[in-house]
């Protein structure tokens, strides 16, 4: 200590003595500085910008005074004088250096002067001798960490402007590293501290591992990196590389463990909420019903709630509930002591599975929890077949429902050499010439502690072999085991040496491991022993052990046979190649059967099962022919570090020995692997690419080609993109490789890509797919290959019926109409590795093929998609490049014009632009705003550019899913929308009529030259029955044309003197998407309702009927969707019923398809409606549904057939029998008829009717815009 505190002395005073240099003056030393001034600056090293926010008072001397003012003279000569006096650089070098200032965040001052004596012992600038020597002899410019405890001035600097930047988001490192905050540390000065040199992130958007990779190859060193972005990282070309937060979906597993201790159920369930955590969507949360020493490495890994501090039982209720939060829940229970869990919960709200561990003597100890155990758990999960055996023998759960998963271990890799094993010895002071054997475990009866100490006292007396006997672990025996051994005059052989971190830093050093257990299911102990290399002794029938030793990985003896135990340890200690042989057994089984990954998979597959989840990826690998590169392809996928994943595994007939590869890797992980193998080849890859995507199930696609590969964590950093809904696409930078593995380029830096864009694929970047097409993909494929691309599968299946046609480019209009639903998520990170074969598809640059291929692409962008002429003159200028190539080299010969027609792409007509207007469109969820956004994303798909006005006063967000490449202009007042039209020049507006004036607005639309349709949402009489009447008339009189929804609406009008060009369009109706997060109600029937719990809507009615038959249909329910402001009072009835378990009010569901799918039948109870969706929306699933006759408009809209069935009178009793003839199957309904009946209502039908109504108004408008003119 005394020693660095002399060192410190020292350099402070090597710093001062250097400083008195700084009192030279003198014409010499002033020319000195001059020239030193002109040297750093012409060396480009000096960092204004940095040294101008690391130092405001710089900042501010230097913008006042003489020379700032001459610095902005308009005289020139004046200027550049002001300049290079007031340049930031001559303040350092005058000023800057002796106060301790430095020139750039890669260089301190202090240090380099303080760590090199030289340097101070001279009259130099020592910024200026790292510029001229130290680089070239290697000096070092700063220390690479900072050393911020030695330099508290730099930390509190640091703080600050970290503090002032309002980059960093506290709530989000506190909710991201929970030992942060349980230790209640400032977490800026945590992260300034230590937590950038963990690699912590400051907040969401913020990479800081990235950050550090990109500053080190630069600098070859680094430093806090979001103060150097604060200060100068912008100006320098650093970006921001996002964080990966790994994509979670709205499903949370709750694991509820007895306690944390050191031992094996705890650890284990340590391990697999880890991996649930790290490696999966799941969301992960833990109760503990007490603590222990693993205590705070669960609250690391998890957000944990520990009941043993909870005395009130209705406390902790209210805590677990709390807790929770969240209805999409299971609850994983393990070992059966945290059965207790079911004294606090509902054991019937959640789903269970339970992880099973102890054998009888134990369940013995807990005949409470075993019974609560068997009533509520359904799914078990054994850690071995003999609690398996137990379980269903002697306690009567039913063998369907346990199923044997083997204890794991999550594997060290370990070096076992012989040289290791002496290090190890050494290290932690064991003899070197003698026999180890190992016992393991918690010191007491279960573990059988004193029959370790008998069997090594038998072999001690019978070999005359050096032996030693330890014992890791404690308990409440240890004091005793210590007194026989002291007893027995053996405590120099036998060891119980307590509790050690890591056991496998002692087994590695070990020989034989020996288990004298009475009772163990599947002891990690042992794993972790075998992993290391050692035979495994154990007795038969005391647990799971014997089925892992076998013949070949150790010595199972008779049950408490302790002479055998001796005699076969015996055996192994005087037989070295005995022993390293089943060592070595024992290793491989525990790495090929018994690892963290492979156990793991089972278990999520339970759970996958129970929860009617599907894995999040699938990733399809269509292999023909690239049996060389199989291994390392399928390695790169098996080993993501985002395991949420199936593998289908593809081949198209291969000649070579692909088959045999793939089955090898398909028993391997036979979990997550499904083969599909074709037995005629296929002949197109886009085939393959369907074949996989149809048998897949996961919510996302990556198409991963067998020939290629990527690093283990592509899927972590592409997948963190689609947390936003509306990310359709996700993809990585590539590497390029040849097919020997030569690395030629990343494609970031390839001609390709910065040809059209030098810098757009130096960064990470989300956009809109439209943006993207515009920028890159109407232009050319930039997508490069496939297996660097992730993509939702709901959009691919229709996007990849435009690729069949083509051998090359399928691939690019692939990804162009993907893209066109959606945003697309781009990471720089070189992530994939793309093999490029010498005169293959891929590599060869083109030939006639490929020209014809463009044109046919490009000729389908601008026909299909908004393709402006800057686009299209890119396209012709990107196609006579590509041509020239090809020509210059002689591989085409025919002119371009025979091979890519220019007119077709010139003169295809432009797309139309089709704006949509209406009033509040996000002020609620009502079928206006879902007719409105359905019709503007139809619209969009059809090629149409398409933008939405809404008049509103709040930024609620929209009631219903818009494709993210619409726009929405938010309007505050009808003048406001002028410029808007002036600037988008819509081609024709549509204006959404539902109630409020809309005559202001078409006015302003004709001022623009804008012809307008007004769209009709309610029924006539609505209106007829307002004060706006006079409003809306001359808003129907002023439009160039009204849309109705149905011909009494239009015959109502023409009735009133309307005399405005009036069309019959329905509303379009789409069938509500299945997510499968409801599937019905087990062994129960119901009948559905959906909409506004208001008067109109006379729910209130249908309960009364359902009250009435419910006694004689006790296997019925009645399930209501909706929300309003009757709620309380239909609560109340449904309380005075006492129906509360059978009619239950679901309040506003984002799955409501799931309800239309699985009940019997739909009921609208309304009074009247515009034109209700719900009926429609029921009939796409052909259920029947249930109006009231005098329902307006139903009885014109569905005919006098028997596509819905009518209640005479809108009465409960009336209802009540219509609901009984369904019930009892006295009312037929044609299932078939119903959805035929709904087809007439679809989008494919009803969307051609507004596509001819738009082309004839802007024809006509535009018509008589000429005569006018």
């Amino acid at each position: 200590m005394l020693i660095v505190i002399f060192y410190e002395k020292e350099l402070v005073i090597l710093y001062e003595e250097w400083k008195a240099h700084r009192k030279k003056t003198g014409m010499v030393s002033y020319i000195k500085k001059w020239k030193e001034s002109y040297l750093i600056f012409k060396s480009g090293f000096f960092d204004a910008n940095y040294y101008l926010r690391a130092y405001p008072d710089v900042s501010q001397e230097l913008t006042s005074g003489f020379f700032y003012r001459l610095s902005i003279s308009k005289i020139k000569i004046f200027r550049l004088i002001g300049k290079a006096v007031n340049h930031p650089i001559r303040h350092y070098v005058w000023h800057g250096v002796y106060e301790g200032r430095n020139p750039s965040v890669s260089f301190d001052t202090r240090y380099y002067v303080e760590n090199n004596h030289d340097v101070a012992s001279e009259n130099i600038n020592p910024f200026l001798h790292y510029i001229t020597y130290g680089i070239d002899e290697g000096r070092k410019a700063k220390s690479i960490w900072g050393d911020f405890e030695g330099n508290s001035h730099l930390l509190s600097d640091q703080i600050r402007i970290i503090k002032e930047s309002g980059l960093f988001d506290e709530d989000y490192y506190l909710t991201m590293n929970i030992d942060v905050r349980n230790a209640q540390i400032d977490p800026i000065e945590h992260f300034c501290k230590y937590g950038w040199k963990e690699e912590r992130n400051p907040n969401s958007s913020f990479n800081t591992k990235n950050y550090l990779k990109k500053m080190s190859e630069l600098y070859g060193e680094v430093v806090n990196p979001l103060y150097h972005y604060i200060l100068c990282g912008n100006e320098s070309g650093f970006k921001f590389s996002r964080v990966n937060q790994l994509v979670k979906r709205d499903q949370t597993i709750v694991f509820i463990g007895h306690e944390a201790e050191a031992t094996g159920a705890p650890i284990i369930l340590l391990d697999v909420i880890e991996w649930f955590d790290r490696h999966t969507s799941y969301k992960v949360k833990v109760i503990l019903l007490r603590g222990g020493k693993l205590i705070d490495r669960y609250k690391d890994v998890a957000e944990t709630l520990v009941l043993n501090n909870l005395k009130n039982k209705n406390d902790i209720k209210n805590q677990i509930d709390q807790f929770i939060n969240t209805e999409n829940c299971m609850l994983f229970l393990n070992t059966v002591a945290s059965a207790r869990i079911f004294d606090f919960i509902n054991a019937d709200k959640y789903p269970k599975v339970a992880f099973i561990h102890e054998l009888e003597k134990t369940l013995r100890l807990f005949p409470d929890e075993t019974i609560a155990l068997k009533q509520n758990v359904q799914t078990i999960i054994s850690a071995s077949s003999a609690v398996t055996d137990n379980l269903v023998k002697n306690h009567g759960f039913n063998s369907e429902e346990v199923t044997t998963v083997f204890a794991f271990i999550n594997p060290q890799h370990l070096n076992l050499d012989e040289k290791y094993k002496i290090d190890k010895r050494t290290t932690l002071n064991l003899p070197i010439n003698k026999k180890i054997v190992f016992g393991c475990g918690s010191v007491y009866w279960r573990k059988n502690p004193k029959g370790f100490i008998d069997v090594a006292e038998k072999i001690i007396k019978n070999t005359e072999h050096k032996c030693e006997f330890i014992w890791i672990g404690e308990g409440e025996e240890l004091s005793d085991c210590k007194s026989i051994v002291i007893k027995k005059k053996l405590e120099k052989d036998i060891k119980f040496i307590g509790p050690v971190d890591n056991p496998r830093d002692y087994f590695s050093a070990g020989d034989i491991f020996m288990l004298t257990s009475i009772e163990d299911p599947f002891p990690l102990a042992c794993l972790e022993a075998a992993e290391c290399g050692l035979p495994i002794l154990c007795f038969d029938e005391a647990g799971g052990m014997p089925l892992f030793v076998e013949k070949d990985a150790g010595v199972v003896v008779p049950y408490k046979d302790y002479n055998a135990m001796a005699q076969a340890a015996i055996t192994l200690i005087e037989d070295d190649n005995s022993q390293k042989l089943l060592g070595k057994n024992a290793r491989e089984k525990v790495l090929a059967r018994h690892t963290i990954s492979n156990s793991v998979q089972k278990i999520k597959k339970i759970i996958d099962k129970k929860l009617g989840m599907q894995p999040l990826v699938s990733i399809i690998v269509p292999n023909y022919n690239h049996a060389q590169y199989l291994h390392e392809r399928l390695q790169s996928i098996y080993n993501q570090s985002f395991q949420d994943i199936e593998v289908i595994l593809m081949d198209d007939v291969s000649s070579d020995d692909s088959r045999a590869i793939l089955d090898d890797y398909a028993n391997k992980y036979s979990e997550i692997t499904t083969k599909l193998y074709n037995s005629k080849n296929s002949g197109n890859v886009f085939t393959q690419w369907m074949n996989g995507i149809s048998a897949s199930n996961g919510e996302l696609v990556w198409i991963a080609e067998s020939d290629d590969y990527c690093e283990n964590d592509f899927l972590e950093n592409v997948l963190c993109a689609f947390n936003d809904p509306e990310v359709v696409l996700s993809y990585s930078n590539s590497n390029i490789i040849g097919s020997k593995g030569q690395h030629y380029n990343t494609y970031d830096n390839a001609a390709w890509l910065t040809d059209l864009n030098e810098n757009k694929w130096k960064s990470d970047y989300v956009i809109s797919g439209y943006k993207e097409f515009q920028e890159a993909l109407a232009i050319k494929c930039t997508i490069p290959n496939v297996s660097g691309v992730v993509f939702r599968k709901n959009v691919a299946e229709t996007a990849l019926q435009y690729s069949f046609k083509y051998k090359k480019a399928g691939d690019w209009i692939f990804y162009a109409h993907v893209v066109m639903q959606g945003k697309v998520s781009y990471c720089a990170q070189a992530l994939n590795y793309h093999r490029r074969h010498d005169g293959t598809v891929t590599s060869k640059e083109g030939d006639k093929k490929g020209i014809v291929e463009i044109f046919e692409i490009h000729k389908h962008f601008v026909n299909v998609f908004p393709t402006s002429m800057k686009i299209r003159n890119s396209m012709i200028n990107f196609v006579q490049k590509e041509y020239n190539i090809y020509f210059e080299r002689g591989s085409i010969t025919t002119p371009l014009n025979e091979l890519y027609n220019f007119n077709d792409i010139i003169n295809a007509p432009f797309k139309i632009k089709v704006a949509l207007y209406q009033h509040g469109l996000n002020f609620g969820k009502g079928g206006a705003e879902k007719i409105l956004i359905e019709k503007a994303n139809f619209l969009f798909s059809k090629g149409y550019e398409v933008r939405i006005y809404n008049k509103t006063t709040v930024d609620n967000p929209l009631p219903y899913k818009l494709n993210s490449n619409i726009e929405v202009i938010k309007i505050n007042k009808d003048t406001d929308i002028i410029n808007h039209l002036y600037n988008d020049k819509p081609n024709v507006i549509i204006i959404f009529s539902i109630g409020h004036p809309d005559s202001q607005i078409i006015q302003k639309c004709h001022e623009v030259g804008v012809p307008t349709i007004l769209s009709m949402h309610n029924q006539p009489a609505f209106f007829d029955k307002s004060p706006g009447l006079k409003e809306h008339t001359k808003a129907l009189e002023l439009s160039d044309a009204v849309v109705t929804l149905l011909p009494s609406f239009k015959e109502h009008y023409v009735n009133k003197g309307i005399r405005t060009k009036i069309e019959v369009i329905p509303n379009f109706v789409c069938q509500p998407e299945v997510d499968g997060k409801f599937n019905g109600i087990p062994n129960r029937k119901y009948i559905f309702n959906a909409g506004r719990l208001v008067e109109q809507k006379q729910q209130e009615l249908l309960i009364d009927a359902f009250a009435n038959l419910a006694s004689d249909y006790k296997d019925w329910d009645l399930v209501i969707a909706g929300e309003g402001h009757l709620r309380t009072k239909l609560e109340s009835k449904i309380k005075k019923y006492g129906l509360s378990n059978r009619v239950i009010l679901i309040g506003q569901v984002d799955n409501i398809g799931d309800y239309y799918k699985n009940c019997e039948m739909f009921v609208l109870s309304s009074k009247f409606e515009g034109f209700s969706l719900a009926p429609i929306e029921a009939s796409s699933f052909g259920k029947p549904v249930v109006v009231f006759k005098d329902c307006t408009p139903y009885g014109e809209t569905f005919g006098v057939n028997d596509i819905m069935v009518r209640v005479d009178e809108m009465t409960p009793l009336s209802l009540e029998m219509t609901l009984r003839e369904l019930i009892e199957g006295k009312r037929f309904f044609s299932k078939e008829q119903v959805i035929q009946f709904y087809n007439e209502y679809s989008p494919q039908y009803i969307i051609p009717k507004w596509e001819s109504l738009i082309a004839e108004v802007i024809k006509e408008f535009n018509a008589g815009k000429m005569i006018l003119l």
